[in-house]
């Protein structure tokens, strides 16, 4: 689970977003639910950037999956809010991991920052009793505004009852010499280690590398049209384009021999040639064509954060020019 923005030059001002430079541009932020599995996007929620929720698109896309089988939906920092998590508790057969701050909650202060997997419990207030206050001034309880009975708020932080515990799993794991990652989860201890959830919430980048291609291989950066309506008809073509992509390279057999490394294929190149055999330009065999362009899998290997600068709309015009 993560989201990606789209920029795009259009004329609609409702969904416009100013950034700090003082220049509007009109973003879109798409909400997206990705199986790292098969490689493919199960479901997506688009969102005016001003208005974008990452939290309330998460459980409202998990209550949408109504699966007999294990959910786990696995997200950064951005998802690891009490009221996502007490959503996802209520939610048959659907568990969290999530990446939050090492002192997110004050339960978890005490926690010393090495190795663990421990558990905590929440416990939410949204009232003012004097039995409240108390709990709140010792510690033991925290408040958050919920929906009140004369003042509705627009977006409220806790959509349940008061008086409400919710136990949450911690676990430290190190991925330096000096530095730790905290997790939250709801995964049960005997089936899930630490060194198991280490390794699934690793799985979590696929999502990122999936954005690099939907934007770069099938063209997520670029738009043809300008209006809001349309641009999500796009960003939505482009995602149902992602997906036929990846099940036609899913079926490529990689044939490596005695090489080295592991190899996979270079994707990059196999959208290029799906694409081309959706247009019918192409060969009828696109699998064939796609194993001939591999790459080695070099795991471990880690690069320092690159952080790009914000890029503008990039106008149909400026691109038949």
């Amino acid at each position: 689970m993560d989201g990606t923005v789209c920029t795009y030059s259009g004329y609609d001002t409702d969904d416009i977003y100013m950034p700090n430079t003082g220049n509007g541009v009109n973003q879109y932020h798409v909400n997206a639910l990705y199986n790292l599995m098969n490689r493919t996007y199960a479901d997506v929620i688009i969102q005016p950037n001003p208005q974008a929720n990452e939290q309330k698109a998460c459980w409202q896309m998990a209550e949408k999956t109504k699966s007999s089988e294990q959910v786990i939906i696995i997200g950064d920092r951005g998802y690891g809010g009490m009221n996502l998590i007490e959503h996802l508790n209520r939610i048959e057969n659907v568990d969290y991991l999530f990446r939050i701050k090492d002192h997110l909650w004050k339960e978890m202060r005490d926690l010393p920052m090495t190795s663990l997997d421990a558990d905590i419990t929440l416990k939410i207030r949204t009232t003012q009793t004097n039995a409240d206050k108390d709990a709140f001034a010792n510690g033991e309880a925290k408040w958050i505004p919920g929906r009140g009975k004369r003042t509705k708020l627009k977006s409220p932080a806790w959509d349940f009852e008061t008086s409400c515990e919710i136990p949450v799993r911690i676990v430290h794991f190190k991925i330096t010499d000096d530095s730790y990652e905290t997790i939250a989860t709801s995964l049960p201890r005997d089936v899930f280690s630490p060194a198991l959830i280490r390794k699934m919430y690793f799985m979590r980048w696929g999502i990122e590398t999936s954005f690099r291609e939907l934007k770069y291989a099938i063209g997520l950066t670029s738009f043809h049209a300008r209006k809001a309506k349309f641009i999500r008809q796009e960003i939505l073509a482009r995602i149902v384009m992602y997906n036929f992509c990846e099940r036609i390279m899913a079926k490529a057999v990689i044939h490596v021999g005695k090489r080295k490394h592991t190899y996979q294929i270079n994707y990059t190149m196999g959208f290029y040639i799906c694409r081309l055999y959706f247009r019918g330009m192409n060969t009828d065999d696109p699998e064939s064509e796609i194993a001939r362009y591999i790459l080695p899998v070099r795991p471990g290997r880690a690069d320092r954060r690159k952080m790009i600068i914000k890029k503008g709309a990039v106008c149909f015009s400026y691109r038949v020019a």
